[in-house]
C-alpha cells in the first residue's frame, strides 16, 4: 500500500478493489455457511431433546416392569402345565 500523500496507479487501485470484492464475497459465503450450520445445530438440538424424552419414558417403563411383583415369563424355564 502506498504511504499517505503518495499517488497510486490505476492498476494498484484496481487490484485493491479486486481484493476488497474478494473479501466481501468470502464474508458473505461465511455468513451463509454459519447460518446453515446454525440451522443444523437447532434441528439437532430439537432431535436430542425428543430422544431424551423418549429415553426417559423407556427408562420409566423399565423401572415399572422391574419393580412389578409379577415375574416376567421365561419360555425356557416356565413350561405350561400340560407339558
Amino acid at each position: 500500500m502506498a504511504p499517505q500523500g503518495v499517488r497510486m496507479s490505476q492498476n494498484e487501485i484496481n487490484h485493491l478493489k479486486d481484493l476488497i470484492e474478494d473479501l466481501q464475497s468470502r464474508v458473505l459465503f461465511q455468513e451463509d455457511t454459519l447460518q446453515q450450520l446454525d440451522n443444523v445445530v437447532i434441528q439437532q438440538s430439537r432431535q436430542i431433546d425428543l430422544l431424551q424424552q423418549q429415553v426417559k419414558i423407556l427408562k420409566d417403563r423399565l423401572e415399572a416392569v422391574r419393580s412389578s411383583p409379577i415375574r416376567p415369563f421365561d419360555p425356557d424355564s416356565d413350561r405350561p402345565p400340560h407339558y
